[in-house]
């Protein structure tokens, strides 16, 4: 059993944000891919658990628990010779894919063991360079399960 479901709701996400009509042409990677970088990426990044003890029964050791994950979920948009504003909306649009999604897909077509996921959060900001501007959006999505 593994000690944490953070790697499996991840990729469980990232999975379906993939083959997700209103993604297509986004690069979705596991994690940030260095070198091959597209002008629009989303990508997931670290995760963070905590546990609520539930008494005795499954989990580790005997013992039965509510997991609560939160990991991050990046979107990135690079505009050539665009704005910040134009940037951002793009990153916004990208960002409420993913809210949508969740709303409607909570549970992720039935990942073993997970209640629900949602975006809990975020922050939004911009770099400039000589060339446009790259807009990211860090999302919280908070997943809660019963660790299987």
């Amino acid at each position: 059993m593994p000690v944490t479901n953070a790697t499996a709701a991840k990729r469980a996400l990232l999975d379906a944000l993939a083959v997700l009509p209103v993604l297509a042409g986004v690069q979705i990677a596991y994690g940030y891919p260095a070198r091959d970088v597209e002008r629009e990426l989303i990508y997931g990044g670290a995760g963070r658990y905590s546990r609520t003890l539930d008494g005795m029964g499954g989990g580790m050791g005997g013992l039965a628990y509510t997991e609560t994950v939160t990991v991050d979920l990046h979107i990135q948009v690079r505009v050539p010779g665009g704005t910040v504003e134009q940037a951002e909306a793009r990153t916004v649009e990208l960002g409420a894919a993913v809210e949508e999604y969740l709303a409607t897909h909570g549970r992720l077509d039935d990942l073993p063991g997970l209640l629900y996921a949602a975006v809990t959060g975020g922050e939004l900001g911009y770099a400039l360079d000589d060339d446009g501007v790259t807009s990211a959006l860090q999302l919280q999505v908070e997943f809660t399960s019963y660790p299987t």
